[in-house]
């Protein structure tokens, strides 16, 4: 049950982001969806991190934990803010996620790769990659073929293939990027496994607080005299 409960709030994330939003002129921003999931999440972890040491008195490796997963969960709502693309009929001005900007003409595209899903457009030896949920994605790849074959004469973009080594079988774009991904995540969850569990600092004896409650009635099972 745990399980279809997740896969449907993932599944109706994932729908909601690549709906339509609502298009500014000449502008290409990230779902307001991943802005919302940010700051929840980002809230989440947060809010718990603060109030455990506070309550204990002291900061312990809980603190670390939820610190880390609310700085990973901060990276959408800087994401949103910061990965923008303007516009206009003879150029384009990229900015990353660091807030660095740069401006290219359509002619200096040197390749595109993707078109239904992430997009990656190499101009001057550098990466503008348009994610699949972005507003005003489509919009924007029409403007920059078309002042591309306007300065080539006709020609398309040139368009680059999929790895005959991607092991998604083209399903999934930027799939090298996806595996390191899932490799760097399989070691930090047991990292922080071992660090919250082994290495922080157990509570002494005289800070635990016993309870002492009284038994009115006991029933001992067949199995119980067994065991």
């Amino acid at each position: 049950m745990k399980h279809l409960l997740t896969r449907l709030v993932v599944d109706g994330l994932n729908r909601k982001m690549k709906q339509p939003g609502k298009e500014k002129e000449n502008l290409v921003y990230l779902s307001p969806v991943l802005l919302w999931v940010g700051i929840v999440c980002t809230g989440l972890f947060l809010i718990p991190g603060l109030i455990v040491p506070l309550y204990i008195g002291e900061w312990t490796g809980e603190f670390l934990f939820f610190t880390a997963f609310a700085l990973f969960s901060s990276t959408m709502i800087v994401a949103y803010i910061n990965c923008r693309i303007w516009y206009t009929e003879e150029e384009f001005t990229a900015r990353n996620f660091f807030g660095f900007r740069r401006t290219f003409r359509y002619e200096e595209i040197q390749s595109i790769q993707g078109s239904h899903r992430d997009v990656k457009l190499k101009v001057r030896g550098r990466t503008v990659r348009i994610d699949e949920a972005a507003v005003g994605k489509l919009e924007f790849l029409r403007v920059a073929k078309k002042g591309y074959r306007t300065v080539h004469g006709g020609k398309p973009i040139p368009e680059i293939k999929k790895s005959k080594w991607d092991i998604f079988n083209g399903h999934v774009d930027d799939a090298g990027e996806i595996l390191v991904g899932y490799v760097v995540i399989l070691l930090l969850m047991p990292a922080a496994f071992l660090f919250c569990f082994f290495l922080a600092e157990p509570t002494p004896m005289e800070e635990m607080t016993f309870l002492n409650a009284p038994v009115d009635w006991m029933a001992v099972s067949e199995e119980d005299k067994t065991d």
